[in-house]
C-alpha cells in the first residue's frame, strides 16, 4: 500500500508536486469534485483527467490540503499464498526448534530497495506451539517516482505448521509484493537449513513445492478443476469459472479443429461467464494439447466466522512469456463480499480463514494429481503415467 509521504506536514504542494499527490488512487474523482465545488468551480465533467489540470493551476489552502490528506486510504494489497512441505524428524515443538536469533534484516542483502520495519518474531497461533506465525512489514523506496509515491509499505507472513501426525511441516508463505515474496523464500530456506543443522529435519529431506512441472498437461487441468468446478468442500460451493489462461502445446501436433492456434497463438486468455462449459475445460480429449497456467472461479462460502461470496484465482504467475516450468503455484482471493448478516465481521480475518482452508484442500489435491517420483512433466511433454486414466477425471472429487 502507498505510504504517507515524508514531510507532508511541512509543505504545501503546488503545480507538478500537487499533481503527483492528487493523481494517487487514494484520492477519488469525487474528492476532487468536492474541493472544486467548495471554491465555486463547477465543471461539465468531473473525471480526474478533467479536474486535476484545474487544481494544478490553483494554489490549495492548508485546510483544503488537509481534507485531501484525510482521503489517504489504508487499503491492504491483495495477499497471495504459496505452500511448501518437508518431512519432520524431531520431537521438538516448532516454537522450540526455530532460531533464537531470528533476524529478518540479515536476509535482505546489501543492495535491497526495501527494509524490514521493526523486529518480527514467531508467535504461536492460539496456544499451539506446533503452529506458529511470523508477520512482517517492509518499506520499499523507489526514487524514480514522484515525492508522493517514493515509499510504499507491504505486508508479508510466514506460517509454519505440523501435520496432525507430526511427520511433516507445512510452510504457508503470504506476500503482497515481489519483495515480500522474495523475502519469504529466503526465510523458508534459512529455517530449513537451521532445522537440518539441528537434526529436526534429515539432511537428505527435500522441500516439496507445487510448480508447473509437478504435473503433465492432463493432470494439471485435473488439478485446476479439482479446485474449481469439481471442488468437494463443506466450505466452498462452486458457481462458475470466469477466467482462464493457457498456451497451446507446441511439442505435439494439434488436431485439425485446433490448427487455428498453430504458429499464431502463443498465449490465450479467456474472460467470460460459466467458462467451465467451454470445450477447453470440458473436452477431456483436448487437455493434452493445452498448457493451462491459470484459472479463476466464483464461489459461495460458509466458514466458521462468516458467509458470503468470493472469487479465487489459482495460477502459475508469469508462465506464458517464458514457459518456465519451475514457476510456483499461487492462490489469492481476488474479491470478497460478505452477507448482510456478517457485515460487521473483519474482512481480513475472513480472507485469512478462507486462504487457510483453500491451502489445506489444495495440498490434498496436489497429492492426488502430482506426478509420481521419477516422472517428469517438462513443457513439451504430455504423456500420462501408466496409472493415470483420463476418462476418470470426470468422477466426483
Amino acid at each position: 500500500m502507498q505510504a504517507i509521504p515524508d514531510n507532508i506536514d511541512l509543505l504545501l504542494p503546488f503545480g507538478e508536486a500537487l499533481r503527483g499527490f492528487i493523481e494517487q488512487p487514494f484520492i477519488s474523482a469525487a474528492d476532487l469534485k468536492h474541493t472544486l465545488r467548495s471554491r465555486g468551480v463547477f465543471l461539465n465533467r468531473n473525471d480526474k483527467p478533467d479536474t486535476i489540470p484545474v487544481l494544478v493551476c490553483c494554489l490549495l489552502g492548508p485546510r483544503e490540503f488537509d481534507e485531501l490528506r484525510e482521503c489517504h486510504a489504508t487499503k491492504e494489497d491483495n495477499p497471495k499464498t504459496m505452500t511448501r512441505t518437508i518431512l519432520w524428524a524431531s520431537k521438538q515443538t516448532l516454537l522450540e526448534a526455530i532460531p533464537k536469533d531470528l533476524n529478518l534484516s540479515s536476509l535482505t542483502g546489501d543492495f535491497a530497495n526495501y527494509k524490514i520495519i521493526g523486529s518480527p518474531a514467531f508467535v504461536p497461533v492460539g496456544s499451539n506451539s506446533d503452529h506458529i506465525v511470523c508477520q512482517f512489514d517492509i518499506e520499499r523506496q523507489d526514487y524514480s517516482k514522484n515525492w508522493a509515491t517514493t515509499k510504499s509499505n507491504f505486508k508479508g507472513e510466514l506460517r509454519v505448521e505440523k501435520t496432525s501426525d507430526g511427520s511433516t511441516i507445512k510452510f504457508t508463505m503470504t506476500h503482497t509484493a515481489e519483495e515480500t515474496k522474495d523475502l519469504n523464500r529466503k526465510f523458508v530456506q534459512r529455517l530449513t537449513q537451521h532445522f537440518k543443522d539441528h537434526g529436526d529435519v534429515k539432511h537428505e529431506s527435500e522441500i516439496e513445492t507445487i510448480v508447473f512441472s509437478s504435473f503433465d498437461n492432463q493432470r494439471r487441468i485435473a488439478f485446476f478443476r479439482s479446485l474449481t468446478d469439481k471442488v468437494d468442500s463443506p466450505t466452498f460451493q462452486f458457481l462458475k469459472i470466469t477466467d482462464f489462461g493457457l498456451c497451446p502445446e507446441s511439442a505435439i501436433t494439434l488436431p485439425r479443429e485446433l490448427e487455428w492456434m498453430k504458429n499464431s497463438v502463443t498465449d490465450f486468455e479467456v474472460r467470460g461467464d460459466a467458462l467451465q462449459d467451454t470445450f477447453f475445460i470440458k473436452g477431456k480429449h483436448y487437455h493434452k494439447y493445452f498448457l493451462f497456467y491459470s484459472i479463476e472461479a466464483n464461489f459461495k462460502f460458509e466458514s466458521s466466522i462468516a458467509k458470503g461470496s468470493c472469487s479465487i484465482a489459482f495460477e502459475f504467475p508469469g508462465f506464458a512469456p517464458k514457459k518456465n516450468s519451475d514457476i510456483e503455484f499461487e492462490v489469492n482471493i481476488s474479491s470478497l463480499a460478505l452477507d448482510e448478516s456478517c457485515s460487521e465481521v473483519n474482512k481480513t480475518a475472513v480472507r485469512t480463514e478462507l486462504l487457510r482452508l483453500i491451502n489445506d484442500y489444495k495440498l490434498s489435491q496436489f497429492v492426488r494429481y502430482r506426478l509420481q517420483a521419477g516422472s517428469s512433466a517438462v513443457v513439451g511433454r504430455s504423456t500420462p503415467g501408466p496409472d493415470f486414466e483420463p476418462f476418470q477425471l470426470e468422477a466426483p472429487i
